[in-house]
């Protein structure tokens, strides 16, 4: 069973907005605003997850840890909908 990507992402969990600045070459600067939404909040509960992994117990392989992280980002997605 593979992990369902089209679940609830949680929308960006670092979202940020910098100015990117040109120099021309006749010494004019513009500024540009680049958007970058990082991760996705779904994303870093699962590698939040992974520090809790050694409390749960030994996992048969690394796709077994993986998968258990994202059920827990899930779970913990789902509980801030309550």
């Amino acid at each position: 069973m593979g992990i369902d990507m089209t679940t609830n992402t949680g929308g960006p969990a670092f979202p940020h907005v910098a100015d990117l600045v040109q120099h021309s070459p006749n010494g004019g600067i513009t500024t540009k605003p680049i958007t970058s939404n990082g991760i996705t909040l779904r994303d870093y509960f699962a590698a939040q997850a992974i520090i809790a992994y050694h409390a749960d117990g030994e996992f048969s392989s690394c796709e077994d840890a993986a998968k258990w992280c994202y059920r827990l980002a899930d779970a913990m997605l789902k509980a801030r909908k309550a």
